[in-house]
């Protein structure tokens, strides 16, 4: 799943550069929506309506999460984007322990700052192992990007909760709705203040391909095995296991269009990398010894 998500930085980021983001968002999550329709439509009288009410408010949080995403990616790279929307990993035990006023393990906490200072170095390396680069802030498609990333860290938590209580199936389908009633209103609001519908002049291959790969590969797939599966981990792992979304963004940006890193990214990636490990092995618990006495 976080494989998948990675390729989608650079498909966006080559889509917006011919269409207008609300129109993006409405066509993948109308392609999402159509699609999903069309595999479950024997079975959608039987999704109960309080699982599809709660998950049309999930639906809202996820939309502003890839929203933001989508818009920010006009103004930044593919690489950058997936870094900054890394930052979520930092974002989601902090909501946790505001939700359930509880703090996660030191364990979760070491990987939670060796991915961070991954994606720090990420972010400011610009060549050898000892240059970090600041002198280029973060323009304004890094700030919504960010913002993002909180939506992002949001819905991790609300998942998390949701799918242990309501039918997966209705939180599904109210997501992938609010999703794209939401775009759809985002595209109408452009486009009046625009002063003209905002329909693509020309299509161009990659933005039918980067269509097609989001709404329905990295929207259909991704969306029903979180919903499924992503209860069977704690919000803070999920959130450390996705910190390799932008590992792979920047692999496929690469690939694609010839993004790279600096010397002292890929360093960076290997402290993302590390983070993980440390996050999903198990570490053995010490025991209490107890003195048998013989009587």
């Amino acid at each position: 799943m976080t494989i998948i998500w990675g390729g989608t930085f650079i498909f966006i980021k080559l889509s917006v550069e011919s269409l207008h983001p609300s129109f993006f968002l409405s066509i993948r999550f109308g392609l999402a929506l159509v699609g999903s329709l069309l595999i479950w439509k024997s079975s959608l009288r039987k999704i109960p309506l309080d699982s599809l009410r709660m998950g049309l408010g999930v639906g809202v949080i996820m939309f502003l999460g890839y929203a933001s995403q989508t818009l920010g990616l006009e103004y930044t790279s593919a690489t950058k984007s997936g870094f900054i929307t890394g930052a979520y990993v930092i974002l989601t035990p902090i909501l946790e322990a505001i939700w359930n006023r509880k703090f996660p393990s030191n364990k979760l906490i070491i990987a939670v700052i060796l991915v961070m200072l991954g994606l720090f170095l990420i972010s400011f390396g610009s060549g050898s192992i000892f240059d970090l680069n600041f002198s280029e802030p973060m323009n304004i498609g890094d700030l919504i990007t960010l913002v993002g990333a909180l939506f992002f860290a949001l819905y991790i938590i609300l998942i998390d909760k949701t799918t242990k209580i309501y039918n997966e199936r209705g939180l599904y389908f109210g997501q992938l709705s609010a999703a794209f009633f939401l775009s759809l209103v985002y595209f109408c609001i452009q486009s009046f203040l625009m002063g003209m519908f905002l329909f693509p002049k020309s299509w161009e291959g990659i933005a039918i391909f980067g269509l097609v790969y989001t709404g329905i590969i990295a929207t259909i797939i991704p969306l029903l095995i979180q919903t499924r599966y992503q209860k069977a981990v704690t919000p803070t792992r999920a959130g450390i296991i996705f910190s390799l979304e932008p590992v792979f963004a920047s692999l496929f940006a690469f690939l694609v269009a010839g993004e790279s890193l600096s010397v002292i990214g890929c360093l960076g990636c290997l402290f993302v990398l590390f983070g993980i490990l440390i996050s999903e092995i198990p570490f053995p618990k010490m025991k209490n010894q107890t003195n048998n006495s013989v009587t």
